[in-house]
């Protein structure tokens, strides 16, 4: 059920979305499911000093009408996915279970305003949004929310939506978003073939599967066995406060001329970009590669949105070359690694690894997260978005950006998204960590120019 209320105190309102929210009876009130081992596992990873909760923030035209598109996210989003009207209750046991149970969903708990400083300068919407992202969830009510940041000086309207990791994975809730679009179609970019099974003789496809078996084996060897990561500015504790910022839009038309020049992927040069900026940034000279948790999405981008949503996808760790000076050579580590993990079974083993410990007593659990939170220094996205822009409740979509969330100890995430052939990279991190989400947004555009330049060289040798 969700109820009706007013929104905010400039006439804006959802009375029109309240009263089309179909009534629920007490008996489904009363319904409780499980959660699955995945959800269970990123639920219990959440830390107060470092929420789990995926973040976006849409701006959008000046002339945008932010009622009529939070009426638009009540009807396609609260209504129609359960999540979003459940919370998350735990039945005590030695393995405690939590469940989903269905709740009234009362609006005026989940929207706010917020106002910028006078000036409202891109500085200004950094500094808001920052302790935005600190906050937690109340566990009492359906674990999303929607905040309305006003007062932008070129007067383009910002929201921002968050929603706590247990309901859905990063994938899912950026097609949640797109699902509000006015087009039929907003273009997303077609998903890359998964490797098949070998169909040839018999004697191949045996071969086949004891090699995968092979593999699967060394790949659990490697994540058990696996060091620490080294100490760096990246690690240590965390003080639970967050600092943001982005970067300029970089055209998709230009990485994709540095990839034809240089070889590999999109994904390799915006990798090999990322691991130049922290290389600049943190200006170490005894600096290691850092390791980055990267998720692998096992569901392919096509697939429809499921009802229960939830978690599917597997974090491995992929090694940056942030020690290497030199761009051209970054760029052929991220090539190799990245190789070589798209090959083997780590994502297989690693979603294996989670399941188990969304099964196993929350003491172990905890150990675990640990155990593997220590063992990277930032989490990493890359999720493409429409090629043309798009519009929601009449109103152009100028930008999207995204804030993953880090598990534990982990204090910085980074996160690229695709949207109208640009590519931006969103960060934020623990103002513990000595790292400035600033520096390092102006120093990822520096080293995508500057493997541009590598990639032009070589084309008039």
């Amino acid at each position: 059920m969700v109820s009706r209320g007013t929104f905010g105190d400039a006439g804006d309102s959802w009375d029109s979305a309240a009263r089309r929210c179909p009534r629920h009876s007490c008996a489904r009130g009363l319904r409780v499911l499980p959660l699955s081992a995945m959800d269970t596992a990123w639920l219990h990873m959440d830390r107060s000093d470092n929420p789990l909760v995926i973040n976006a923030l849409l701006v959008l035209e000046q002339s945008a009408d932010i009622a009529a598109v939070i009426d638009r996210f009540v009807e396609l989003v609260v209504h129609e996915y359960p999540r979003f009207r459940q919370v998350v209750l735990t039945r005590p046991g030695v393995v405690s279970v939590p469940v989903w149970k269905d709740v009234e969903v009362v609006l005026t708990d989940h929207l706010q305003h917020v106002h910028l400083a006078p000036a409202g300068l891109k500085e200004d919407l950094w500094a808001t949004v920052g302790p935005l992202l600190d906050a937690p969830l109340s566990p009492d009510q359906p674990l999303w929310s929607l905040t309305d940041i006003r007062g932008l000086a070129s007067q383009q309207r910002v929201l921002l939506f968050r929603a706590h990791h247990v309901i859905g994975d990063g994938m899912a809730m950026a097609k949640l978003l797109l699902s509000l679009c006015d087009e039929d179609d907003v273009g997303l970019p077609r998903p890359r073939g998964r490797a098949q099974a070998p169909d040839g003789p018999w004697v191949e496809r045996v071969t086949a599967r004891l090699d995968a078996g092979v593999d699967m084996v060394r790949a659990a060897t490697q994540l058990v066995t696996m060091n620490p990561e080294t100490p760096s500015p990246l690690m240590g504790p965390l003080d639970g406060t967050k600092q943001v910022a982005w970067s300029e839009p970089f055209p998709l038309s230009r990485i994709q001329t540095v990839r034809d020049a240089l070889g590999g992927t999109v994904n390799d040069v915006l990798v090999s970009a990322v691991a130049g900026a922290l290389h600049v940034t943190l200006d170490d000279p005894e600096l290691a590669d850092l390791h980055a948790l990267v998720p692998v999405y096992l569901h392919p981008l096509s697939a429809p949105i499921p009802k229960d949503l939830g978690n599917h996808f597997a974090p491995i760790f992929l090694r940056l070359p942030s020690s290497t000076p030199n761009a051209v050579t970054r760029l052929q580590h991220v090539r190799r690694r990245t190789h070589s993990l798209k090959k083997g079974q780590m994502p297989l083993v690693s979603a294996a690894a989670v399941h188990v410990i969304g099964h196993a007593p929350r003491s172990v659990e905890n150990v675990a997260v640990d155990h593997f939170a220590a063992r990277a220094s930032l989490v990493l996205t890359n999720v493409p978005g429409p090629r043309s822009a798009v519009h929601v409740a009449g109103a152009r979509i100028d930008d999207i950006l995204f804030f993953v969330p880090q598990p534990a100890s982990i204090g910085v995430g980074l996160s690229l998204f695709s949207y109208n052939g640009s590519v931006r990279l969103g960060v934020s991190a623990d103002s513990a960590r000595d790292l400035s989400p600033e520096r390092l947004a102006r120093a990822f555009a520096a080293e995508l120019t500057a493997l541009e330049a590598a990639a032009k060289r070589v084309g008039t040798s």
